[in-house]
This record gives C-alpha cells, sequence and structure tokens, in this order.
C-alpha cells in the first residue's frame, strides 16, 4: 500500500532526524527521558555493571522526574 510506505518513510525521516539531533553515533544507543528532554546514557557497548553505574549516577534526575 502506498500510503502505507509514505507513512513508513516519514517515520524513518523523524527517527533520523532525532539521532542527528541527539548527535548520536554508536549503536546500542541508551537514551534517559527527563522533563529537560534526553540525555544519552551511553553508545556502545557496555557491560551490565557499566550501566548499572550510568543509571545509579542518574537516580536523582530520575526520581525527581517521576
Amino acid at each position: 500500500n502506498h500510503s502505507n510506505s509514505d507513512k513508513s518513510l516519514q517515520l524513518l525521516m523523524r527517527d533520523y532526524q532525532f539521532v542527528r539531533e541527539m548527535q548520536i553515533t554508536g549503536f546500542p544507543c541508551c537514551l534517559l527521558e527527563t522533563s529537560d528532554g534526553y540525555q544519552i546514557l551511553s553508545q556502545g557497548y557496555h557491560t551490565l555493571e557499566e550501566m548499572k553505574s550510568k543509571i545509579e549516577q542518574c537516580l536523582p534526575e530520575i526520581t525527581q522526574y517521576y
């Protein structure tokens, strides 16, 4: 269906624009959404312990958001 492919292309372009605006350059990428917008927690591979540490550093911001 032509309208579905147009919608898919629009969504894809929106996602690409978001990635450019956030300056995301690595995969996988983990983002945190707060009342101030998004913040990049990590780009590229990180161990579970590294991710736990990154999340713990953001806990005050996370609890303030909710």
